[in-house]
């Protein structure tokens, strides 16, 4: 408490400074004399400033002290301007795209960018609507260095993951805050325990993905603790802090309307082979007619060759065009006693999918005064996506206002409306066998290479039951494992619906010149809802129906102070003290039908037999907030900025509740001190920061969580999971140390960040013995570092009177270790899935382990006698998490045409593919086929020269010379992990586009005020990766656990088209 006090008496003290004061007025320009409405002007250092009326002008009271104007305009360079004795300033702002000197920080206070002691990235909002990318998160991927962002390519809507600086929690969150205009926007999943490893289930999405790209002005990344220790708790792991478009003003209401269209397509699959169909065995059977139990009219069928339509493996026959009896003729119908060729279709799994088309309409009016500024906007996004028959749409509203109320008061309102609605989205991971179906998981690992699509398509049989390829025999039409995936498609269908309400309500007084108070109720509510089935497939089989509600709410009520000041020419002073109450609450309801459904076709959880399963969770918590800031200058170049915040947490214990957390960050901008030098700007900073981080709800006391009931009686469980009583909030300190030079009038310029960051009192689950009736107990312990680096350079190579060329590239690196865990323990389990995900002392955070090859000491595999590899278990495979990252970004403009780019690109980490692992094992895949070293095909009989040679030594030492039978092999390969676990290193062409305004000359005597048209593209093609058949950028989850890929659905190619008008 001496430290929360010792804040309080130097900001207190602070506001008790009164300030002379000077008036100016002045008028802002475009180059050709145009005013320029709504431009910003604001006191360098301090948050006084205003905007230009409809004539460009403006006035301004400026503290004393005050040296310097910052005047910044959308789409024009910003400028600072020297404050003279002059009372009058007539400002000319350039067109131009440079580095802003002005960002927005924690709380959402304007700063001017030399005074930050730590590392922040702007990204505009016109830089993640180039490509209609509808999610938030996937728009910024290599715009960010530091920024690890995967991708799940599980369908419209699908999870988008994103890390900074590496992970900080064995088994919290690990997820950046995100804040939008004040307001923190919970970024949940509700996917399930399934989808983390890759097992099964839907993939809903993030919910980030509720913010509308079309209504972002700015995105500023802050990844320090200190630029994050005035968040809370949740921001230990950084801030994505968003700030949406307002109106300005203007003369009228200014209306701008933005549509494009977008064609999506499927960009990457596995390599097939198409040299061997359906089977377990090279050979055809023949039908032999057996009067006793078959129909007399098939006795034209004996002799018919027959493939092995129950196998769900492509080891049968060549596909050589012998004329058999496919699956299909066996239905009555026109191809009933069809024999047709065998032959492959090497675009099978291709031709399931569609072309995507997304539409994307977006408009809003915007204006003001001086009084009152507003901007109302709809959009509305309607996809269909590539899987067939899956749809998303969704609709947002938004409107964001500041009305003064007199000379003193001034409110702001702003809030977001956002539905969506998904039909048909595809299953992820490994599922089937009573659950969901993932289709591609099906060609990927277990199908027939032969098979038609086009055939397929009739998936239904007249009474309802399944028309599949996969029937058990001539006589018996029924699936042994798998129906038609238009099955899939068409019956088991689900669909989900969110509606989401975030907004802020604040009523700010400036009690006098630089001194204000403001108030704040802010909330975010969503409710989610999922309907989902499994139909019925014969009549042993029983389909289901089943819902999940989920309600979340977090209310946020704030009271701040703020209080910016100048001491004559040399001493600048920027304060806030405030006081925050956050409330949450959450609600699961999941219930599914049991017993079959009492009126067949109406997939209800109200129609179900016997009495329906549930399972119902509810969570609250509690956290009150102090919290200060102090930041001081001197002479505009050195800065020194302090924070300190205290939570009291209710998810833990009196006595263990209550965490403080402060920060200091300086900078010092010795450019300053340099006249007439080649160096424009120059700043060095460091900063330390210490951010608490505290557990979910009811880790402290034993809960019991309700069961299915015992007839009439209902029946509680005792988790496996002991509670701990005393346990506290985590500990997460950062260093970082950085410097930033710019040369030649910012025509050149380098950022480079240093940081080191510890995690201390890691919440885990240990492993406890049996008999204390659990297997395991939460507790604090361990250490987790990461230490890195990330460096920005950028510069404009080219700059004449019509051509401009802007070039960014930034890369970072991070090397993580777990320190140690817990006494005695130096492993945890946190996900597995053939392999496993764990923390491991002296490896990294995210290393998978498993089963892999046995080596001599030279590396080489050792055989057996019969030529086939020794299995060895609890191999380390690498971590998940890769060693750099990184973006190369250009921009051109060209008279009035621009071109942009980005590369995306990663080095290191790993995924464990399922998908190579199953699909190598039932022969699907092309790695299956070809010659061996004899010059045979692999496939045929060791005796005629085929099979597999394993490079490398039997036991004692020798070369191996044993050939092994290739469906051996590949079969056995499947017990083998280490084969199927690749290096994840990708390059990628994420981004072109390629715009065009309209010049002013077409739109006189128009009511057109400006328009442009673009054309682009997004995912264009992966320059390079090190993983055979599947995108290496997967994720199936939003959570810790990644790395694993089982059935990925194809990533998706987009090429697209918009037109922007403004009236």
């Amino acid at each position: 408490m001496q430290r929360l006090s010792l804040v309080l008496v130097l900001v207190f003290g602070a506001f008790g400074v009164l300030l002379a004061q000077q008036k100016i007025t002045g008028t802002i320009t475009d180059d050709a004399g145009e005013p320029l409405i709504g431009a910003s002007i604001l006191v360098e250092g301090t948050t006084t400033g205003t905007v230009t009326d409809f004539d460009g002008t403006f006035a301004l009271t400026v503290p004393d002290g005050g040296e310097r104007l910052v005047v910044s305009y959308t789409g024009y360079a910003s400028q600072t301007i020297p404050l003279t004795s002059s009372t009058a300033y007539q400002i000319i702002l350039q067109e131009g795209v440079q580095l802003t000197d002005v960002v927005v920080t924690a709380l959402g206070i304007t700063r001017s960018e030399k005074s930050l002691g730590y590392a922040v990235t702007e990204v505009d909002g016109d830089d993640v609507t180039k490509t209609q990318e509808n999610s938030v998160v996937s728009a910024l991927s290599g715009r960010i260095p530091g920024a690890q962002i995967n991708n799940s390519n599980s369908g419209l809507g699908g999870s988008a993951n994103i890390i900074l600086r590496g992970a900080t929690s064995v088994t919290g969150s690990n997820k950046p805050l995100f804040v939008v205009d004040g307001i923190p926007i919970a970024n949940d999943n509700n996917n399930g325990a399934n989808a983390a490893v890759a097992a099964g289930g839907r993939d809903y999405g993030t919910t980030a993905q509720d913010i509308n790209p079309a209504d972002i002005a700015s995105i500023s990344v802050l990844k320090g603790g200190a630029a994050a220790a005035l968040y809370g708790s949740r921001a230990s792991n950084g801030v994505i802090l968003i700030t949406t478009k307002s109106g300005k003003a203007r003369k009228g209401i200014g209306v701008t309307v933005n549509s494009g269209v977008t064609f999506n397509n499927v960009a990457v699959l596995p390599d097939f082979q198409d040299q061997y169909g359906g089977g377990y065995t090279q050979e055809f059977s023949t039908f032999e007619y057996d009067p006793d139990v078959h129909p007399a009219e098939w006795a034209s069928f004996d002799g018919q060759f027959i493939p092995e339509y129950y196998a769900d493996e492509s080891w049968g026959p060549e596909m050589d065009g012998t004329l058999v009896r496919h699956w299909d003729s066996w239905y009555p119908g026109e191809n009933f006693g069809e024999l047709r060729p065998w032959s492959p279709n090497p675009d099978n799994v291709r031709d399931f999918y569609d072309t995507g088309v997304s539409f994307d309409n977006n408009v809003a009016i915007a204006g003001g005064n001086e009084q009152t500024l507003f901007r109302l906007s709809y959009t509305n996004s309607s996809n269909a996506g590539v899987y067939p028959e899956s749809k998303l749409n969704r609709n947002t509203l938004n409107v964001n206002a500041t009305q003064q109320l007199g000379s003193k008061f001034e409110a702001t309102i702003n809030g977001t409306y956002v539905n969506t609605r998904g039909e048909g989205r595809p299953a992820i991971g490994y599922g089937g066998f009573g659950n969901a179906i993932n289709v591609q998981s099906n060609f990927n690992e277990w199908f027939q290479r032969q098979l038609d699509m086009d055939r397929l398509r009739d998936y239904k049989q007249p009474d309802g039951t399944p028309r599949t390829w996969n029937i058990r025999s001539p006589t018996n039409l029924d699936a042994l494992y798998w129906e038609s995936p238009y099955w899939v498609v068409y019956e088991d269908r689900g669909n989900d619906n969110r509606d989401r309400v975030y907004g802020n309500l604040s009523l700010k007084y400036e009690v006098m010149p630089g001194l204000s108070i403001t108030g704040s109720a802010r909330t975010d509510y969503y409710n989610f809802q999922v309907h989902d089935r499994l139909a019925a497939r014969s009549a042993a089989n029983i389909p289901y129906a089943e819902r999940l509600d989920v309600t979340n709410r977090e209310n946020n009520f704030e009271l701040i102070g703020s209080y910016t000041a100048n001491f004559s020419s040399e001493f600048s002073l920027d304060a806030q003290l405030g006081g925050n109450l956050r409330q949450d609450e959450y609600s699961s309801v999941r219930s599914k039908s049991s017993g079959g459904l009492s009126v067949p076709g109406i997939y209800t959880v109200e129609t179900s037999v016997d009495r329906p399963e549930r399972n119902d969770f509810q969570s609250q918590k509690e956290v009150q907030s102090v919290y200060g800031r102090l930041g001081l200058g001197w002479r505009a170049m050195l800065y020194v900025d302090l924070t300190a915040r205290n939570d009291w947490s209710s998810a833990l214990e009196a006595g263990n509740n209550s965490y403080f957390y402060p920060s200091i960050s300086s900078s010092f901008v010795f450019s300053e001190l340099l006249e007439n030098s080649f160096i424009s700007f120059g700043k060095i900073r460091a900063g330390f920061a210490t951010v608490g981080n505290d557990p979910a709800p009811y880790q402290t006391r034993q809960t019991y969580g309700a069961s299915n009931p015992y007839g009439s009686f209902p029946t509680f469980a005792v988790p496996n999971t002991q509670a701990k009583f005393d346990l506290v909030a985590e500990s997460i300190t950062t260093w970082e140390a950085g410097i930033d030079m710019r040369f030649f009038n910012d025509r050149l310029g380098f950022d480079v960040t240093y940081y080191d960051i510890q995690s201390r009192d890691l919440i885990i689950d240990l492993g406890v013995s049996g008999t204390s009736g659990f297997s395991n107990v939460t507790t604090n312990a361990g250490l987790l570092t990461n230490k890195g680096v990330e460096v920005q350079l950028y510069g404009t190579p080219i700059q004449t009177e019509n051509f401009t060329w802007n070039a960014r590239i930034n890369f970072a690196s991070n090397e993580n270790q777990v320190v140690e865990l817990a006494e005695g323990q130096d492993l945890l389990s946190l996900g597995s899935y053939g392999t496993q995900f764990v923390a491991q002392t002296g490896q990294p955070y995210g290393t998978l382990i498993g089963l892999g090859y046995e080596r001599n000491d030279a590396g080489q595999k050792v055989v057996d006698e019969d030529g086939f590899p020794i299995l060895a278990s609890n191999l380390n495979f690498g971590s998940v998490f890769p060693d750099y990252t990184g973006g190369i970004i250009n921009d051109f403009e060209i008279y009035k045409f621009r071109l942009g780019t980005v590369v995306d690109f990663r080095k290191g980490g790993v995924v464990y593919s399922v998908s190579n692992r199953w699909g190598t094992n039932s022969g699907l895949l092309a790695s299956t086929v070809g010659k061996n070293a004899n010059g045979v095909d692999v496939r045929e009989p060791v005796s005629e020269g085929g099979g597999i040679l394993v490079d490398g030594v039997t036991e004692d030492g020798q070369p191996n010379t044993t050939y092994v039978n290739a469906q051996d092999y590949f079969g056995g390969l499947r017990n083998f992990r280490e084969e199927f676990t690749y290096d994840a290193s990708f390059i990628k062409l994420r981004e072109i586009s390629l715009g065009y305004d309209l010049p002013g000359s077409w739109l006189e005597n128009n009511f057109v005020a400006n328009a442009a048209i673009s054309v682009f593209a997004r995912n264009v093609a992966i320059l390079h990766k090190n993983t055979p058949n599947i995108d290496p950028e997967t994720s199936v989850t939003n959570g810790n656990v990644q790395g694993f890929e089982n059935g990925q659905n194809p990533s998706v190619r987009s090429i697209g088209m918009k037109l922007r008008l403004g009236f």
